[in-house]
């Protein structure tokens, strides 16, 4: 059973690419990029600091991406994210066949919309080196798309399933560098029930 996921989209799965060449060809199915085989188990090497086989809160500071899936992740609800969460979550994002996805955020710096601002999905480097990272630039709203190029089709835009660090700058702005470099922010990429057309909102305080 899929679990509620709380990243918010703004279009739905691109799994149907446009036609290439002419005929009557069916149009390619995009295939996720999936994280390495690997993956949960290279999380806790990284960040299981007490060796007591899971993540807890204080742990996962260092991978903002999977800790902000906590909800999604944490399956029994005791706090802590073990190896098996992690891997039993990347198997659904395999399951689902879920293509990429075009993702929308909205940035504000203490209260107001944050315009010109760069922000950067950058892949947890736990997943591998599969996922490509996406960016965007944020209008006078704030908002922003966020998108990587398909590789075996640059028309498609989109980012594949998974657990995302998110950096913003801003030129000429001294951005926090708890918001870039040393980033606290991070969402996952995934979809289900519930999706919200505001998409996710990063809200800025210095």
């Amino acid at each position: 059973m899929l679990h509620t996921l709380r990243i918010y989209v703004l279009a739905a799965f691109l799994l149907v690419p446009c036609l290439l060449g002419c005929g009557n060809s069916e149009p390619p199915r995009v295939v996720p990029d999936l994280p390495d085989a690997s993956a949960a188990a290279k999380a806790m090497e990284l960040y299981d600091t007490n060796h007591d086989g899971f993540l807890d809160a204080k742990e996962l500071e260092q991978a903002p991406g999977l800790k902000a899936a906590i909800k999604q992740v944490d399956i029994n609800h005791d706090g802590k994210i073990s190896e098996q969460e992690i891997a039993e979550q990347i198997n659904e994002w395999a399951e689902s066949r879920m293509g990429r996805l075009q993702v929308t955020c909205r940035v504000t710096h203490n209260g107001k919309p944050l315009a010109k601002a760069t922000v950067v999905f950058m892949p947890e480097k736990f997943l591998g080196g599969t996922l490509q990272s996406g960016s965007g630039s944020t209008s006078q709203t704030g908002a922003a798309q966020i998108a990587a190029p398909y590789a075996a089709n640059p028309t498609i835009q989109g980012l594949a399933p998974g657990f995302y660090r998110v950096e913003i700058t801003k030129d000429g702005e001294k951005v926090p560098a708890r918001y870039n470099s040393a980033t606290t922010l991070g969402a996952e990429v995934a979809s289900g029930p519930g999706w919200d057309p505001n998409g996710l909102n990063f809200k800025l305080e210095y």
